[in-house]
């Protein structure tokens, strides 16, 4: 692709978050099989069909008109999904059986209600297959089985909250440490530099570099002093980098890739906030558009996959 953009830095082998052992943040959850069979249903109601059906069944889409003596049955035209109890349990109960331009009556609560049917919609799901994994859209669903665990696992997204962030830091450590790479020097030092100024600039520094803030008024205000502040912050060009470079892969194997028009779109946003489109560029260069970007991707990514990977041990 002619209008393409890579970072000068190479990523020579990528270690696989897949295969990081989560086991230790693992806590005691047991899998309710109804509500796995429900978050299974819904998920293939994404992709399911709909057609007309000649009589009620359980979740049909179901048009009806209906009176009694309760006002709150005395309506017309309305549409609800048999089973779901959201209008009444009884009622829709009462019309599974019921045919298409049928009107009966139904008993709710010991009171008879006039139910006319007018329409019945009735969704066909898809199988769990492979095929369906693969236009699912999400990254880590290969196969009709990994579909299943997914849906399984779906109940436990509140319980594993907490324990997903330390996953989520575990995989950037891990995937980091066990991949290598082959760093552009000036890359990272250009990166390091921007950490640095965006700290000084959000600060009470207020523009003002490193050199230019006494010592004393550094201690005082970060409780460190300048050399120790930059030892801590020395490993942050490099991380961004590496975590840039991994992005880079994903979006390499999803066949998408930065390119021009992406940075143009990127310079917009500072064009927008009042600069010139010159300063834009020349404030923020092709670089770190590509760090910024690819590596909030890549830790985007690892965050999804953080709950995914602890979910693993109970599906």
């Amino acid at each position: 692709m002619s209008n393409e953009l890579r970072l000068k830095s190479k990523l020579i082998r990528e270690a696989d978050p897949w295969s990081v052992d989560v086991s230790a943040f693992q806590i005691p959850l047991t899998v309710d099989e109804n509500r796995a069979q429900e978050d299974l249903r819904n998920f293939l109601r994404r992709f399911a069909e709909t057609k007309s059906a000649e009589e009620v069944a359980d979740q049909d889409m179901v048009t009806l008109s209906c009176a009694g003596a309760v006002p709150r049955f005395n309506k017309n035209h309305i549409t609800v999904r048999v089973g779901k109890g959201l209008f009444s349990r009884e009622l829709e109960q009462g019309m599974i059986g019921m045919k298409q331009g049928e009107t009966g009556t139904v008993l709710v609560k010991g009171e008879p209600v006039s139910v006319t049917i007018e329409g019945i919609t009735r969704e066909v799901l898809p199988e769990p297959t492979d095929e369906l994994a693969a236009r699912c859209g999400i990254a880590w669903i290969h196969t009709g089985e990994d579909i299943i665990k997914y849906c399984r696992g779906k109940q436990f997204d509140e319980a594993l909250a907490e324990q997903g962030d330390n996953v989520y830091g575990l995989l950037m450590r891990e995937v980091e440490e066990n991949s290598a790479f082959e760093l552009d020097p000036e890359e990272v030092e250009a990166t390091q530099g921007k950490t640095l100024r965006e700290i000084c600039k959000n600060s009470w520094a207020k523009g003002r570099t490193l050199d230019e803030i006494p010592d004393e008024e550094f201690r005082e205000n970060f409780q460190s002093s300048k050399e120790e502040f930059l030892n801590m912050w020395a490993g942050v060009g490099e991380s961004m980098v590496r975590s840039a470079l991994l992005g880079q892969a994903m979006r390499d194997r999803a066949g998408n890739p930065l390119t021009e028009a992406d940075y143009e779109r990127y310079l917009q946003r500072y064009v927008d906030m009042g600069k010139s489109a010159e300063e834009a560029r020349e404030q923020h260069p092709v670089r770190e558009f590509l760090v910024d970007t690819l590596a909030g991707e890549w830790m985007d990514e690892m965050e999804r996959i953080a709950p995914e990977r602890l979910k693993e041990g109970y599906v």
